[in-house]
């Protein structure tokens, strides 16, 4: 479906829609979705209904579909319900369900991660949706590797040239004018968001980054528990954890970032003091 045409038929009102491919109905709506967005009268007021239509029948044509549909499809979601994030959790892992393999599963997670930073909710309520996806990482981090008889592997699944779009999409809530990556990805180090930037980055690097970030932001959450906590107690507590808690993301992407984040300091300490509040 992504190489060809794709029209999307409403009966009902007895019209379509017709896209060259899917490339451009994801241009065309993300530009469509920020020009709507900036037009609003208020945050979250923007009227995002025939969106919502279009998607809806697009994503009925896939068992699995892209990343980017889902992606743009839970942005609309999100829209409606902001600050939700255990809907938005529950939606993405959703769309996942038939996903061979445990990348693409990971690597719809970082809106979720990205909100979570953001979020300026009460602590708890913050740590409970992250404990949420560290559980949902451990499940599909135990997944079987997809066989050949599947499809072809994480490594070969490239995400399209639209995906910056979406990243435009998912960043524009919290900033028009940072990077839209610094704000999708607030923990990644620069040359990861260098790396995502590329045209033709696999999902399978996404779902490395995606875990780097959700074992920092936890990280972040437990230095911002520790006050009053001896220096010493806190280093041998977290050293505990961290070492517990990477066996868990059975990523070979998710070493290879965080080892290249260690090499080339400084670390987003300063982020991960005070993302929380």
């Amino acid at each position: 479906m992504a190489a060809g045409s794709i029209v999307v038929d409403f009966p009902s009102m007895g019209a379509a829609l017709c896209f060259p491919n899917l490339e451009s109905l994801l241009r065309d709506s993300a530009s469509g979705f920020l020009s709507a967005v900036s037009a609003a009268p208020a945050p979250g007021a923007a009227d995002l209904t025939n969106f919502h239509r279009v998607f809806s029948r697009v994503l009925s044509t896939y068992s699995d579909p892209p990343l980017e549909v889902v992606w743009f499809f839970s942005a609309l979601s999100f829209h409606d319900r902001p600050d939700d994030l255990r809907s938005l959790l529950q939606l993405l892992s959703a769309f996942a369900a038939s996903s061979p393999g445990a990348a693409k599963p990971l690597a719809l997670l970082a809106p979720v991660v990205s909100e979570l930073f953001h979020s300026d909710k009460p602590r708890r309520e913050t740590e409970a949706v992250v404990e949420a996806v560290l559980s949902y990482i451990s499940i599909c981090s135990s997944r079987p590797a997809p066989s050949s008889t599947e499809g072809t592997t994480a490594d070969a699944v490239r995400l399209l040239p639209a995906f910056g779009d979406l990243v435009k999409v998912w960043s524009v809530r919290h900033s028009r004018e940072r990077c839209p990556f610094q704000v999708l990805f607030p923990l990644a180090g620069d040359e990861a968001r260098r790396e995502l930037m590329k045209e033709g980055c696999s999902v399978d690097y996404l779902a490395g980054v995606v875990l780097v970030e959700a074992f920092l932001l936890r990280l972040c959450l437990k230095v911002q528990n520790a006050t009053g906590v001896p220096r010493s107690e806190l280093q041998k507590e977290l050293k505990i954890w961290a070492v517990s808690s990477i066996p868990v993301f059975q990523s070979h992407q998710f070493f290879g970032v965080l080892l290249n984040m260690l090499l080339n300091s400084p670390l987003p300490v300063y982020s991960l003091v005070v993302c929380v509040s």
